[in-house]
């Protein structure tokens, strides 16, 4: 007789299911250690303004505006008028040359200091006309990249302005993370229910031992979940400190690049005046300069966690 007394064989036993890869999980203090990377890659690509922005983002407050004050002389390179010139004005008529005469006859050292200083100023402007024959490029090559720079200014005010350009905000990640708090809670109620109904004592004992199974689960879900909550929470700060000081910066740097700065001035499309030789275009410029690195660092400060 054979050995199965002629009754079918039992199935063979199946290999156990695959197990599912655990993803991993986010590592404690990666949000940090990522931005700090990306802020010193793109802080270290700013070359000799590297030092200034990082000790910028040292400290504390926003950025000063910029502000311009003109030579009240009119600047070196500002159209020179002489005594004659100033008296007559804007009347060009002989009454206005004869004004200026009878002013010069009113004193007795009128006269002479007249005809001194039509001396001088003929000089000074025979030097202003050859210095900006010499140096007219220059100072045009100056007046054009203070422009661009203003005009980049206003185009990064309007980008802050838009809040599509930071992305969709922290609200997905939010949402994602609540989803992966309940993760596996209808599956845990499901068996709860059923070992409630089922009175058999081998399916309670197979439920009771799923849901001692589901439990652990559950508490290393809700240990791996707040981990990563802190990375979320690091990250959700970074984002609403940078949306803050963008919102500071857009009137500031759209006010930076309209401000009325340093100028060449033009009689029949040639070049006749300027104040990019004063001392007040210098101390414009630094201040442009600290602007833009204090905005700079300000931006920095924030993704720093500042």
């Amino acid at each position: 007789m054979p050995d199965n007394d002629g009754l079918p064989l039992p199935p063979p036993p199946q290999p156990p299911p695959p197990s599912i890869a655990r993803a991993q999980d986010i590592a404690p203090g990666s949000v940090n250690n990522s931005i700090s990377s990306a802020l010193q890659s793109a802080n270290g690509s700013l070359g000799p303004f590297t030092a200034a922005v990082n000790a910028s983002a040292a400290q504390s407050g926003g950025p000063q505006f910029p502000q311009f004050t003109p030579d009240p002389g009119g600047g070196i390179l500002r159209p020179t008028q002489s005594l004659f010139e100033q008296s007559v004005g804007s009347d060009e008529s002989l009454l206005g040359a004869f004004k200026a005469v009878g002013g010069s006859i009113a004193s007795a050292a009128r006269p002479v200091a007249g005809i001194t200083d039509e001396v001088q100023v003929a000089e000074i402007q025979a030097m202003q006309q050859q210095f900006l024959a010499n140096h007219g490029k220059t100072l045009e090559n100056l007046a054009g990249d203070q422009n661009s720079a203003q005009a980049a200014m206003r185009n990064l005010s309007k980008f802050m302005k838009d809040p599509s350009n930071f992305g969709v905000g922290t609200s997905p990640l939010r949402g994602l993370m609540a989803q992966k708090s309940q993760v596996g809670d209808d599956v845990a109620a499901q068996i709860a229910d059923a070992l409630d109904q089922t009175t058999d004592p081998d399916q309670r004992a197979q439920l009771q031992a799923m849901q001692n199974d589901m439990q652990n689960w559950m508490q290393d879900r809700d240990s791996r979940v707040a981990s990563e909550q802190n990375e979320v929470n690091a990250l959700t700060d970074r984002f609403n400190n940078l949306q803050s000081v963008t919102q500071q910066q857009i009137g500031s740097m759209d006010g930076a690049g309209r401000i009325v700065g340093p100028r060449n001035e033009y009689t029949n499309g040639q070049l006749t005046g300027s104040t990019y030789a004063d001392l007040g275009a210098l101390n414009f410029m630094q201040s442009m300069q600290n602007f833009l690195v204090g905005s700079r660092g300000q931006v920095s400060r924030a993704l720093g966690g500042s």
